[in-house]
């Protein structure tokens, strides 16, 4: 029996030698804010046994002490506390979460004390350090997406070829008649360059000859087929024949107004568009790139004082057509987040 006692007693003395000392993982002296929370992480080894000590100052009470396992597994929680001690023994190796909420306006000093004793010795240097990575996240999306299929050029006639007769300057003061005519030019949608092309000349039946000759879209669409693009050579259009001279200009509506009133021999001023205006010319092909859109007016004056002569005029717009269709397209969103975790 003797024998018995001394093994017990030899037993109780040797795990007495082999209990380790708790170690001191964290001593704080936080100032935790009006109406905020603060947050403490910290790794603790399976086994190990874990006290969390806390204590206000100044006798006033936190709101809220919380010990979460991470994420989110509450193991621990207290209200209206001035002194809180909490201990446990984490089932698993892990990080854990310390949660000071103050309710109050006023700030809360609060002095925590965190400490493990290791469940064996060779846990002794586990590091309860938390570091902390950044993780991306995909998610994928879709839309759907308008894609431009094909464009191409195309001409469109604004005035067919059509042939005038404009009186001389003193026919249409004696005897009636107008020495100046406009003609609307209403562009169409999507035009990128117009052109006109014309003639003067005193002999009808050179004119006429002339308005059948004339064929600008068909010529334009031969340029842009050939060229497969704008900014080909004017030289590749055909300038008509003329016999005599005539004034055009290209005007917008209230100057048109004002050149059929003859305002420039009343003291008074129209005003022209000099891009697409000429003077004293027989013929020719005129270009126009820079106004693309609306209503101008083409104004035809017969500068001679004595005989009438006959114009005529073809308009062709080069329009863009665009083809379009719909199709779907998959977007992605990364987002990142922090993550915490151990170094072990």
């Amino acid at each position: 029996m003797q024998k018995v006692n001394l093994l017990i007693l030899f037993s109780v003395l040797w795990q007495s030698v082999l209990a380790l000392d708790p170690i001191v993982v964290a001593s704080l002296h936080i100032k935790v804010s009006g109406l905020t929370s603060e947050k403490l992480y910290y790794g603790f080894a399976k086994g190990d046994q874990v006290n969390v000590s806390l204590s206000v100052e100044d006798r006033k009470d936190l709101k809220e002490i919380e010990i979460y396992q991470y994420p989110d597994y509450s193991l621990f929680i207290d209200y209206e506390t001035t002194n809180s001690t909490f201990t446990f023994t984490p089932v698993e190796t892990g990080i854990y979460l310390i949660r000071l909420y103050n309710a109050n306006v006023a700030k809360r000093v609060c002095q925590l004390s965190i400490t493990r004793t290791p469940a064996h010795d060779s846990l002794s240097s586990f590091n309860p350090q938390v570091y902390w990575r950044t993780e991306h996240d995909s998610s994928f999306y879709t839309v759907q997406e308008k894609y431009l299929v094909e464009k191409k050029y195309i001409t469109k006639s604004v005035q067919a070829p059509q042939y005038f007769y404009i009186n001389s300057g003193s026919n249409s003061l004696f005897k009636g008649g107008s020495s100046r005519i406009t003609i609307p030019v209403e562009l169409p949608a999507g035009t990128v360059e117009w052109y006109y092309t014309f003639s003067a000349d005193r002999d009808e039946q050179q004119i006429k000859k002339t308005t059948g000759g004339l064929n600008l879209v068909g010529e334009l669409t031969s340029a842009l087929d050939q060229t497969g693009s704008l900014g080909f050579a004017l030289s590749m259009l055909t300038t008509p024949p003329g016999g005599n001279v005539c004034d055009i200009y290209l005007l917008d509506f209230n100057n048109s107004r004002m050149f059929e009133q003859k305002v420039d021999n009343n003291g008074g001023t129209f005003y022209y568009k000099t891009i697409g205006s000429r003077q004293n010319i027989k013929s020719g092909v005129v270009k126009i790139t820079d106004l693309n859109s609306g209503i101008f007016y083409i104004g035809i004056k017969n500068p001679d004082r004595l005989y009438g002569i006959n114009v005529t005029i073809e308009v062709a717009a080069v329009i863009l057509e665009e083809t379009w269709a719909v199709r779907d397209v998959k977007k992605v969103i990364v987002t990142s987040h922090e993550v915490p975790y151990l170094s072990h």
